[in-house]
């Protein structure tokens, strides 16, 4: 869903034809979140947020947050920790919705969840229900690992669910901090011995779109 030309420009430099650039260009696959490490514990990260909102509706556009409960077979639609995110929308001229058709869902699987399979089902379902035509599915998950250091990715279960629920898979994005041209990690953690298994250090978060299709006459 185009955004309006009113909307602010999202954060990402444009240069002309003609310019030479000192650094590489950030491709648009990348959402820059800032220049701090993100909240590991975040279920609603700000900056992807509102990235999210101004890429994909306009103003006076409805959204609705939706987060699967820690339990199998539930959705918490509303839960309270939407209350932070939900005034940053209504800032940005657009109306959290908890009823009827939306213009936008956005699903957080963050921190991260114990069922991501179960919970993908669940939000495809929902989304294929609940998303006006043309209306768009957002789903922000993140990199996880078993107690043996497996490191465990629900893009698959995610991607598959929302197919077979007939929704338009747009695409993939990493949103993640940025000083210049340099992913922002978090501090290392110096380990003089441990018998852990090695781990993947995670600081991104991953972005999946969908697209409720519309329907010819």
């Amino acid at each position: 869903m185009p955004r309006s030309q009113s909307d602010p420009t999202p954060p990402h430099r444009t240069t002309g034809s003609g310019a030479r650039l000192n650094r590489a260009e950030i491709p648009s696959t990348i959402w820059a979140t800032g220049t701090q490490p993100l909240d590991a514990s975040d279920s609603w990260p700000e900056p992807i947020i509102k990235r999210a909102v101004l890429e994909f509706t306009r103003p006076g556009d409805r959204i609705r947050l939706v987060q699967p409960a820690t339990t199998r077979r539930q959705l918490s639609v509303v839960p309270s920790s939407t209350d932070r995110p939900n005034a940053a929308i209504a800032k940005l001229k657009r109306k959290p919705d908890h009823q009827g058709t939306v213009d936008l869902l956005l699903a957080s699987m963050l921190p991260h969840h114990h069922d991501p399979a179960g919970a993908a089902t669940q939000l495809a379902a929902l989304a294929a229900d609940e998303l006006a035509e043309g209306g768009v599915l957002v789903v922000l998950t993140r990199c996880t690992h078993t107690s043996d250091g497996t490191l465990i990715d629900p893009t698959g279960p995610v991607v598959a669910a929302g197919q077979n629920a007939d929704l338009l898979y747009l695409g993939h994005i990493v949103a993640v901090p940025i000083t210049d041209d340099t992913i922002t990690g978090p501090p290392r953690c110096v380990r003089k011995q441990s018998t852990s298994a090695p781990r993947h250090r995670n600081v991104h978060v991953d972005v999946l779109v969908f697209l409720q299709p519309r329907t010819t006459a």
